[in-house]
């Protein structure tokens, strides 16, 4: 086991929102530095050595399930997306409309098999289901009356924002936590995930 903070960064540390341990491990929660929307966060949980994937994701479902709970308070009840507080983070992460969804994605080359698992929990809007359906029709335009795209959009978001980050390399850190305002919304989520009856 490393230290309390899973080998993250200051910069990173200033928006973790959720911690947690039990018997299996200790994990935590934090807003990602290039979010491909708003609220887009991931969860490391580093677990005791050996464990294998099926125990590891029994223990963060558990977790997941909190985080949505507060999305949907953040994201639902006080629309924190639309705020202006929030603009240019809803603005860089084309994040607009009603909360639909969170996609939970296992997609991360950086964690220890069997000692470390992660998920990227990506809210997901009105915005993106439009920009999926259009990035659809665009690549299927025999097909006008189906609909689609998800992959494609996230592969494409994913392409954006890896421009962004090593553009501003060091200095995105700074960006999201002052100029996007991203250590507020980890203070909010982590107050909406305080809230939950449970």
């Amino acid at each position: 086991m490393h230290d309390d903070n899973l080998d993250l960064g200051p910069e990173q540390c200033q928006r973790i929102w959720h911690r947690f341990d039990n018997v299996h491990g200790r994990g935590l929660v934090f807003l990602v530095r290039a979010a491909i929307t708003f609220g887009h966060s991931q969860l490391i949980f580093e677990a005791l050595p050996g464990r294998e994937e099926d125990l590891l994701f029994s223990v963060v479902s558990r977790e997941i399930t909190s985080i949505i709970y507060a999305f949907n308070e953040a994201l639902v009840k006080k629309r924190l997306q639309g705020q202006p507080r929030y603009r240019e983070l809803a603005a860089d992460t084309e994040t607009a409309g009603d909360y639909i969804k969170t996609l939970v994605l296992r997609v991360s080359n950086r964690e220890r098999p069997h000692e470390q698992y992660r998920v990227h929990l990506v809210p997901f809007f009105a915005s993106h289901w439009l920009a999926c359906d259009q990035l659809f029709k665009q690549n299927h335009p025999d097909a006008p009356s189906e609909t689609g795209g998800l992959l494609a959009w996230l592969g494409k978001r994913e392409v954006e924002v890896d421009c962004l980050q090593h553009r501003l390399d060091a200095a995105l850190d700074v960006y999201v936590n002052t100029r996007l305002n991203m250590v507020g919304l980890a203070s909010e989520l982590g107050k909406c995930l305080a809230n939950n009856p449970k």
